[in-house]
């Protein structure tokens, strides 16, 4: 018992056009996951380098004055 199933023109551009629209929203959603991933990494490079320095700072601060006692 095979089923017969008819091929509607309309259904297949309907069919088409929404997975075209599908397929678009999915990849506007990964950019801007892809871009809010990227702006979260830089936002915590951003104070990561300055407290490194002044670690780095105060670190050899303390370094010179034990030795120079």
């Amino acid at each position: 018992m095979s089923k017969n199933y008819q091929q509607t023109p309309t259904l297949i551009k309907k069919v088409s056009k929404d997975t075209k629209r599908i397929e678009k929203e999915y990849l506007a959603k990964q950019a801007k996951k892809r871009q809010k991933k990227t702006e979260k990494e830089e936002l915590s490079q951003k104070w990561v380098a300055p407290v490194l320095l002044m670690l780095t700072l105060l670190l050899g601060f303390l370094v010179s004055n034990i030795f120079k006692k």
